[in-house]
């Protein structure tokens, strides 16, 4: 059983999601206490009012319109990430991981804090926008269960080193289900005696710097790099108030509608076909774990694999994090296939020079090195060999061979996925 002590929880058990609002936990035509009094924007009064079914594809329409007033995305993709990961955030729990949204950019005036401000009023029970916050502060923060919201980390190593390294060992855990970090906590006897604390929550991260965060942080997050705007282009100053008229409607919809379709989203979720679906995209393990939950909702929002949504995102998974492995090997093989193409008589005779050429004519672009490496690396050797009556040291490239290495990266890397193309 679930230990009901956060603003959101997901018992897998009964297939529910609880949502805390004042001192009970609502759900699906359900409620019950709850073991302390949760402040949120959540009201009861938006529970028992008249609802109307909440439409997904309009719903994820009216808040990309909001998103893209006040925010100039160098890619118009990205603004349906931000969406996503947006409505992911009042479903979270029923996730195993879910990826820190971060932006990032070198340049002064591009809207980072902007995007961090306007998802503080979007994102599900999100903090206020916290500037180089402490370890503790953010812990604390995360172990409600809320939207945790930091701006600034690149002050965060130059206020401390070891503060910093605190901080990216809490990000190292808030990325997945049941990630916690530990403390010494004092008892009423003087003693301390360690605690732990959970940290999965959904984090959004702003900083000049892509490299403001550690590599491990990076491999868990979806970096936005922000742009400052053409001047020609307007967006909307953002006013507290008038902006929380736009925002609160948005919300009001976003809770109802994961309270409506908690059910489907852990069906689909935990189903084989959007697994597979996720497969073909060739993304790096990690990646697979936090991209799943952003197709989990499109798909639930109404939006299948045929839709132009589904494949922008795809796309922007590929772009983002495609498994650098696959990336090469699949390179490879186009290469082979290239170079089968041009043999005659079962081999290819010919020198570096004239191989790339040939390759070239196939939309093949390589170095010298890069190909001489290559072909090193699949067991070729040059010989001495007399071209239009010259001695030459060219490569000779026997068909069956050249199979030979192709079968054999196709069965290490493709296993799964069939991209293998002549």
């Amino acid at each position: 059983m679930k230990e009901f002590n956060r603003l959101q929880v997901y018992d897998p058990e009964q297939q529910m999601l609880w949502l805390a609002c004042d001192r009970q936990y609502i759900a699906l035509g359900n409620t019950k206490a709850a073991p302390r009094h949760f402040n949120t924007r959540l009201s009861e009064k938006l529970i028992k009012g008249e609802k109307k079914s909440c439409d997904g594809t309009e719903m994820l329409k009216g808040l990309k319109e909001v998103l893209e007033s006040y925010i100039c995305y160098s890619d118009p993709r990205h603004c349906l990430l931000h969406a996503l990961w947006i409505i992911g955030t009042y479903c979270y729990s029923l996730f195993s991981y879910f990826g820190y949204l971060f932006f990032h950019s070198s340049k002064m005036r591009s809207r980072k804090t902007t995007a961090l401000e306007l998802s503080s009023r979007l994102a599900y029970e999100a903090s206020p926008v916290l500037n180089a916050p402490t370890a503790a502060s953010i812990r604390d923060t995360a172990a409600e269960g809320g939207t945790v919201i930091l701006d600034t980390l690149e002050r965060l190593e130059q206020k401390s080193g070891e503060a910093f390294a605190a901080i990216m060992e809490l990000l190292d855990a808030g990325f997945r289900q049941g990630g916690t970090v530990m403390k010494m906590v004092p008892t009423r006897k003087e003693q301390y005696v360690r605690k732990l604390f959970p940290v999965y929550a959904p984090y959004i991260l702003a900083a000049i710097s892509k490299h403001s965060l550690s590599e491990t942080a990076q491999d868990r997050a979806f970096p936005i790099e922000m742009q400052r705007k053409p001047l020609q282009v307007r967006k909307v100053r953002l006013e507290r108030f008038v902006c929380e008229q736009l925002c609160s409607p948005l919300r009001d919809q976003m809770y109802l509608w994961v309270l409506e379709n908690a059910a489907e989203i852990a069906k689909i979720s935990q189903g084989p076909k959007l697994e597979a679906s996720i497969e073909q995209l060739m993304l790096n393990d990690r990646a697979v774990d936090i991209w799943k939950p952003l197709f989990t909702v499109l798909q639930v929002l109404g939006f299948t694999e045929e839709s132009q949504e589904w494949e922008q995102l795809a796309l922007l998974a590929q772009e983002m994090h495609r498994n650098p492995e696959i990336a090469r090997a699949k390179q490879q093989l186009r290469v082979l296939a290239g170079l089968r193409s041009i043999s005659s008589n079962g081999r290819v005779i010919s020198m570096t020079t004239d191989l790339l050429g040939k390759l070239k004519t196939k939309h093949i672009d390589l170095l010298e090195t890069e190909l001489r490496e290559l072909l090193k690396e699949w067991g070729f050797v040059q010989k001495s060999v007399r071209l239009n009556g010259e001695p030459r040291r060219a490569w000779e490239l026997p068909l069956e061979q050249l199979e030979a290495v192709k079968k054999k990266i196709a069965a290490n890397v493709f296993a799964v996925v069939d991209v293998v193309t002549d």
